[in-house]
């Protein structure tokens, strides 16, 4: 039927006759706060109790939820069924995506959670519980995939999996079939289905089906650091503040807000158990400052360096100095915070250079993705083609090869170079984000940032100063000439 923003809810709810079907995904806050006032604006509060239940998502539980749905009602005017966190939309794509909010969910303590993802995971790459320590037993994973499953909270969440009786399924292909053939015919009369979901994969049948017959609601909040999807995001967040402070006659300060982000994150979850916190830390004050939230709200975020270093390349100066002290905060050490700027200035001297040498003085703010990967990628490209050629003649008159044995030719190996702009480009935006904003940055200062950054580096080294000290004057120079 329809695929519409949660923002949309209530004007459907008003405007529209409800349906037989509703999925939401996206962000688990927002689509139970979305769940319970489907529930209720669909059977009332009182009826809501007695006429909705709900079920563990899992594929083994949908035999149940369908026969529940072609089941009358005995209180009549018919009954939801609810599949709660379905695990039902994923695929091998989602993976690595499914293993993050399964390390989240035990980071949470919510340990049965977290034990059903895991599964849910293994099951799809068909492994057991010798393949998580054996050496050899994750050989068919990807790298990534690979390097979370040999992570530490894996250990403890197989082991509750364990002893609870809980394993990877291997027929788990059989209950999003029977669903989506479910979805093909009429419930009993007044039926209906609300599934909810944090993992979704578009391109399959089942998400088409739901679309087709029902209403999906998408609950996402934006996650790039376009400055579009920051501003949503913000929204988001502030709008879900006000309705969990204004019930005690709170109101959160702006240093407060931006505390708990760098705190605990942008995800909603994690947010509004900060404010619940805070609201009971706070008691009768109506403020909730910047030092309540250092006071009582553990860092669950680690902050990682492209934080930092995005916020040098866009010469937030400010930002750049908080993610510095949080990422020493979480145990980094200087010297990896000066790696870290080093490579961000010298790709960004890289870019600046091509930028003067094959576009000029032209600006290029307003230029949308599209464009750039239309007109500029291409030209980026071929001037990394251009340096990896003279890195690999450098090569050859520095360290010529030996002779190769007579009527053979030896293969010369490629040229490499961490210079090159473009490393993946089935991934441009990255590069993008660079090419907008090395217009930021002037071609001289850039030069003498990376005489400063050799200056620090030799200071870090011999111990003659502060290191923090040091890197504060660092990103002082960088940021805010």
């Amino acid at each position: 039927m329809a695929e519409i923003s949660y923002k949309d809810i209530d004007a459907h709810l008003v405007k529209s006759e409800p349906v037989g079907v509703y999925l939401l995904f996206g962000d688990e806050a927002l689509y139970k706060d979305i769940e319970q006032r489907l529930v209720q604006a669909l059977l009332g509060k009182e009826n809501a109790r007695h006429q909705y239940q709900p079920l563990d998502g899992t594929p083994e539980n949908i035999p149940t939820a369908i026969e529940k749905l072609n089941t009358f009602s005995l209180l009549g005017g018919g009954q939801i069924v609810g599949l709660r966190d379905a695990v039902i939309f994923s695929s091998r794509r989602n993976g690595v995506d499914i293993l993050e909010k399964a390390q989240q969910s035990f980071e949470d303590d919510q340990l049965r959670r977290a034990g059903r993802l895991l599964l849910e995971c293994m099951a799809m790459y068909r492994l057991d519980g010798q393949d998580l320590t054996d050496t050899d037993g994750l050989k068919g994973v990807e790298p990534q995939l690979r390097k979370i499953l040999k992570s530490a909270w894996i250990e403890p969440v197989w082991r509750f999996c364990e002893e609870n009786g809980l394993k990877p399924k291997t027929n788990q292909a059989a209950g999003p079939d029977l669903l989506e053939d479910a979805l093909s015919r009429p419930f009993a009369s007044g039926n209906r289905l609300i599934v909810t979901t944090d993992i979704i994969d578009k391109r399959r049948t089942l998400f088409k089906a739901f679309k087709k017959v029902g209403l999906v609601v998408d609950c996402s909040i934006p996650k790039t650091d376009s400055r579009q999807d920051k501003q949503a995001r913000d929204q988001v967040l502030k709008q879900r503040a006000m309705q969990v402070l204004s019930g005690h006659g709170k109101r959160l300060e702006p240093a407060a807000y931006q505390a708990i982000i760098d705190r605990v994150g942008a995800q909603m979850r994690p947010f509004v158990v900060a404010l619940e916190t805070l609201v009971d830390f706070t008691a009768d004050r109506p403020a909730i400052t910047a030092a309540d939230v250092a006071a009582v709200i553990k860092r669950t975020r680690i902050d990682p360096l492209y934080e930092l270093t995005n916020a040098l390349q866009e010469r937030q100066t400010a930002r750049a100095l908080s993610m510095a002290h949080a990422l020493i905060t979480d145990g980094f050490h200087p010297l990896q915070l000066l790696t870290a700027i080093a490579n961000q200035v010298r790709r960004l001297l890289v870019m600046k250079s091509f930028v003067v040498q094959s576009l000029g003085n032209r600006r290029f703010s307003g230029l949308t993705f599209a464009q750039f990967n239309q007109s500029i990628l291409p030209q980026i490209q071929a001037a990394d083609q251009h340096l990896l050629a003279a890195v690999a003649d450098w090569r050859d008159k520095l360290m010529p090869e030996k002779q190769a044995p007579e009527g053979k030719k030896k293969p010369k190996a490629a040229a490499q170079t961490d210079l090159v702009m473009v490393k993946n480009p089935r991934s441009s935006y990255p590069v993008y984000k660079l090419f907008l904003n090395c217009e930021r940055h002037d071609l001289k200062h850039l030069l003498e940032c990376m005489c400063r950054i050799q200056q620090t580096d030799q200071q870090l080294k011999t111990g003659d100063s502060a290191p923090v000290l040091l890197l504060e004057k660092l990103l002082l120079f960088v940021c805010g000439h």
